[in-house]
Protein backbone atom coordinates (compact mmCIF):
# COMPACT_ATOMS: atom_id res chain seq x y z
CA UNK A 1 0.00 0.00 0.00
CA UNK A 2 0.78 3.67 -0.59
CA UNK A 3 -0.02 6.86 0.70
CA UNK A 4 -1.36 9.49 -1.63
CA UNK A 5 -1.64 12.76 0.31
CA UNK A 6 -2.78 16.23 -0.70
CA UNK A 7 -0.88 18.51 2.11
CA UNK A 8 2.47 19.40 3.56
CA UNK A 9 4.20 16.86 5.93
CA UNK A 10 6.12 18.64 8.32
CA UNK A 11 7.16 16.03 11.31
CA UNK A 12 6.90 12.60 11.54
CA UNK A 13 3.82 13.32 13.50
CA UNK A 14 1.75 15.93 11.10
CA UNK A 15 -2.19 16.47 10.15
CA UNK A 16 -2.87 15.41 6.89
CA UNK A 17 -5.86 16.79 4.35
CA UNK A 18 -7.73 14.58 2.30
CA UNK A 19 -5.51 10.68 3.17
CA UNK A 20 -6.16 8.36 0.56
CA UNK A 21 -4.98 4.59 0.94
CA UNK A 22 -5.61 1.86 -1.72
CA UNK A 23 -4.86 -1.44 -1.20
CA UNK A 24 -4.31 -4.18 -4.21
CA UNK A 25 -4.86 -7.69 -5.01
CA UNK A 26 -2.33 -10.02 -5.74
CA UNK A 27 -3.58 -9.53 -9.31
CA UNK A 28 -3.04 -5.76 -8.69
CA UNK A 29 -6.40 -4.88 -8.91
CA UNK A 30 -7.61 -2.04 -6.03
CA UNK A 31 -10.00 -3.99 -3.92
CA UNK A 32 -10.07 -1.17 -1.01
CA UNK A 33 -9.62 2.40 -0.57
CA UNK A 34 -9.18 4.19 3.32
CA UNK A 35 -9.93 8.16 2.82
CA UNK A 36 -10.40 10.17 5.61
CA UNK A 37 -10.74 14.28 5.22
CA UNK A 38 -8.03 14.39 8.07
CA UNK A 39 -5.70 12.21 9.51
CA UNK A 40 -3.89 13.26 12.59
CA UNK A 41 -0.39 11.63 13.00
CA UNK A 42 2.49 9.04 12.07
CA UNK A 43 3.06 8.20 8.48
CA UNK A 44 3.91 4.11 9.38
CA UNK A 45 2.14 3.84 12.31
CA UNK A 46 -1.04 5.40 14.11
CA UNK A 47 -3.38 7.98 12.77
CA UNK A 48 -6.84 9.69 13.84
CA UNK A 49 -8.86 9.57 10.91
CA UNK A 50 -11.62 12.72 10.77
CA UNK A 51 -14.77 11.96 8.39
CA UNK A 52 -13.17 8.32 7.18
CA UNK A 53 -14.50 6.10 4.78
CA UNK A 54 -13.77 2.69 3.59
CA UNK A 55 -14.66 1.86 -0.33
CA UNK A 56 -14.82 -1.55 -1.45
CA UNK A 57 -14.26 -2.68 -5.05
CA UNK A 58 -15.12 -5.60 -7.17
CA UNK A 59 -11.70 -7.80 -7.65
CA UNK A 60 -13.09 -8.74 -11.31
CA UNK A 61 -13.58 -4.88 -12.27
CA UNK A 62 -10.00 -3.94 -12.72
CA UNK A 63 -10.42 -1.64 -9.36
CA UNK A 64 -13.02 0.81 -10.81
CA UNK A 65 -16.50 -0.80 -10.00
CA UNK A 66 -17.25 0.22 -6.37
CA UNK A 67 -19.54 -1.70 -4.67
CA UNK A 68 -19.97 -0.86 -0.93
CA UNK A 69 -18.97 1.88 1.16
CA UNK A 70 -18.00 2.24 5.34
CA UNK A 71 -18.33 5.41 6.43
CA UNK A 72 -17.59 6.59 10.20
CA UNK A 73 -16.93 10.34 12.02
CA UNK A 74 -13.95 9.60 13.85
CA UNK A 75 -11.79 6.13 14.06
CA UNK A 76 -7.75 5.27 15.26
CA UNK A 77 -6.41 3.61 12.03
CA UNK A 78 -3.54 1.35 12.52
CA UNK A 79 -2.15 1.16 8.79
CA UNK A 80 0.57 -1.76 10.26
CA UNK A 81 -1.46 -4.10 11.85
CA UNK A 82 -4.72 -2.92 9.37
CA UNK A 83 -7.31 -2.03 11.62
CA UNK A 84 -10.03 0.86 12.06
CA UNK A 85 -11.90 1.43 15.55
CA UNK A 86 -14.18 3.78 16.80
CA UNK A 87 -17.10 4.44 19.46
CA UNK A 88 -19.48 6.74 17.24
CA UNK A 89 -21.43 5.73 14.55
CA UNK A 90 -20.40 3.59 11.22
CA UNK A 91 -22.51 2.83 8.50
CA UNK A 92 -21.61 -0.11 5.73
CA UNK A 93 -23.91 0.11 2.30
CA UNK A 94 -23.89 -2.09 0.19
CA UNK A 95 -26.53 -3.75 -2.66
CA UNK A 96 -27.47 -6.28 -0.63
CA UNK A 97 -27.61 -5.25 3.23
CA UNK A 98 -27.05 -1.09 4.43
CA UNK A 99 -25.89 -2.10 8.04
CA UNK A 100 -25.11 0.63 11.13
CA UNK A 101 -23.97 0.18 14.41
CA UNK A 102 -22.85 2.50 17.12
CA UNK A 103 -18.63 1.52 18.03
CA UNK A 104 -16.83 -0.62 15.84
CA UNK A 105 -13.37 -2.76 15.31
CA UNK A 106 -12.88 -3.39 11.51
CA UNK A 107 -9.78 -6.00 11.53
CA UNK A 108 -8.80 -5.66 7.06
CA UNK A 109 -6.78 -8.62 6.90
CA UNK A 110 -8.95 -10.92 8.67
CA UNK A 111 -12.44 -9.15 6.91
CA UNK A 112 -14.25 -8.82 10.34
CA UNK A 113 -16.27 -6.22 11.58
CA UNK A 114 -17.27 -5.78 14.92
CA UNK A 115 -20.57 -4.03 16.02
CA UNK A 116 -20.51 -3.13 19.80
CA UNK A 117 -23.71 -2.24 20.20
CA UNK A 118 -27.52 -0.43 18.50
CA UNK A 119 -26.46 -2.59 15.36
CA UNK A 120 -29.33 -2.68 12.34
CA UNK A 121 -29.52 -4.27 9.20
CA UNK A 122 -32.40 -3.12 6.40
CA UNK A 123 -32.91 -4.62 3.30
CA UNK A 124 -35.66 -4.62 1.56
CA UNK A 125 -38.65 -3.00 3.46
CA UNK A 126 -37.33 -5.62 6.35
CA UNK A 127 -34.99 -4.58 9.54
CA UNK A 128 -33.43 -6.58 12.12
CA UNK A 129 -32.07 -4.89 14.94
CA UNK A 130 -29.96 -6.26 17.69
CA UNK A 131 -27.35 -5.38 20.79
CA UNK A 132 -24.52 -6.30 19.06
CA UNK A 133 -22.99 -7.60 15.58
CA UNK A 134 -20.41 -9.45 13.52
CA UNK A 135 -20.09 -8.95 9.70
CA UNK A 136 -17.69 -11.36 7.99
CA UNK A 137 -16.69 -9.71 4.35
CA UNK A 138 -15.75 -10.92 1.37
CA UNK A 139 -11.87 -10.36 0.91
CA UNK A 140 -12.28 -9.27 -2.72
CA UNK A 141 -15.86 -9.55 -3.95
CA UNK A 142 -16.38 -10.58 -7.28
CA UNK A 143 -19.75 -9.77 -9.27
CA UNK A 144 -21.38 -12.79 -8.46
CA UNK A 145 -20.38 -12.56 -4.37
CA UNK A 146 -21.93 -9.75 -1.86
CA UNK A 147 -19.79 -8.32 0.10
CA UNK A 148 -21.19 -9.43 3.41
CA UNK A 149 -20.72 -12.98 3.45
CA UNK A 150 -22.47 -13.68 6.84
CA UNK A 151 -23.44 -11.09 9.05
CA UNK A 152 -24.49 -12.42 13.06
CA UNK A 153 -26.18 -10.20 15.81
CA UNK A 154 -27.03 -11.14 19.19
CA UNK A 155 -29.48 -10.25 22.14
CA UNK A 156 -32.77 -8.02 21.50
CA UNK A 157 -33.02 -9.40 17.97
CA UNK A 158 -36.39 -7.55 16.00
CA UNK A 159 -36.99 -8.43 12.73
CA UNK A 160 -39.62 -6.10 11.32
CA UNK A 161 -40.87 -4.69 7.89
CA UNK A 162 -42.31 -6.04 4.95
CA UNK A 163 -42.14 -9.77 6.10
CA UNK A 164 -42.83 -12.72 3.63
CA UNK A 165 -46.44 -12.71 3.78
CA UNK A 166 -46.25 -16.42 3.36
CA UNK A 167 -44.88 -16.55 6.79
CA UNK A 168 -47.90 -15.17 8.04
CA UNK A 169 -46.11 -13.11 10.88
CA UNK A 170 -45.92 -9.37 11.49
CA UNK A 171 -43.06 -9.07 13.60
CA UNK A 172 -40.16 -11.49 15.27
CA UNK A 173 -37.87 -11.34 18.17
CA UNK A 174 -34.99 -13.75 19.12
CA UNK A 175 -31.08 -13.45 20.41
CA UNK A 176 -29.69 -14.52 17.40
CA UNK A 177 -30.16 -13.85 13.90
CA UNK A 178 -27.85 -14.34 10.69
CA UNK A 179 -28.13 -12.94 7.43
CA UNK A 180 -26.39 -14.78 4.62
CA UNK A 181 -26.12 -11.76 2.15
CA UNK A 182 -25.58 -14.35 -1.04
CA UNK A 183 -29.26 -15.89 -0.22
CA UNK A 184 -30.67 -12.82 1.44
CA UNK A 185 -31.94 -15.00 3.93
CA UNK A 186 -32.22 -14.17 8.05
CA UNK A 187 -32.34 -17.24 9.97
CA UNK A 188 -33.55 -16.73 13.58
CA UNK A 189 -32.66 -19.31 16.48
CA UNK A 190 -34.37 -20.26 19.30
CA UNK A 191 -35.80 -18.80 21.57
CA UNK A 192 -38.00 -17.29 18.81
CA UNK A 193 -41.19 -15.15 19.39
CA UNK A 194 -43.72 -14.29 16.73
CA UNK A 195 -46.66 -11.76 15.88
CA UNK A 196 -49.70 -12.63 14.36
CA UNK A 197 -52.55 -10.29 14.18
CA UNK A 198 -51.00 -8.15 17.11
CA UNK A 199 -50.81 -10.94 19.33
CA UNK A 200 -47.17 -12.17 20.27
CA UNK A 201 -46.77 -16.28 21.40
CA UNK A 202 -43.76 -18.54 21.03
CA UNK A 203 -42.73 -19.97 17.76
CA UNK A 204 -43.88 -23.48 16.76
CA UNK A 205 -40.32 -24.46 15.65
CA UNK A 206 -36.50 -23.94 16.51
CA UNK A 207 -35.53 -22.08 13.32
CA UNK A 208 -37.22 -19.36 11.29
CA UNK A 209 -35.98 -18.81 8.06
CA UNK A 210 -37.20 -14.72 6.24
CA UNK A 211 -36.17 -14.47 2.91
CA UNK A 212 -35.63 -10.62 2.28
CA UNK A 213 -34.47 -10.42 -1.69
CA UNK A 214 -37.22 -8.98 -4.11
CA UNK A 215 -40.31 -11.16 -5.60
CA UNK A 216 -39.99 -14.79 -4.35
CA UNK A 217 -38.09 -16.95 -3.29
CA UNK A 218 -35.74 -18.91 -5.86
CA UNK A 219 -36.17 -22.38 -6.29
CA UNK A 220 -33.48 -24.20 -4.18
CA UNK A 221 -33.32 -22.32 -0.92
CA UNK A 222 -33.73 -23.42 2.58
CA UNK A 223 -37.10 -22.90 3.99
Amino acid sequence: MAFVLGGSVWAVEATLKNMIVPEFDAAGRMIRRVKAETAIGGLGGKSQLKNGVIEFFEASGGGDEQVATLNFKDAAYDRAHQTVEGEGRVTLSSAKGDVAGEGFFYDIGRSRLLLKSAVTIDHNGVRVTGNSGEIILAQAPSAKEALIKEATLKGGITVSGKLDPKLEIEKAESERAVYTANDEIITLSSPIFIWRKGIKAPAESDSITIYVGKGSRPAGKSK
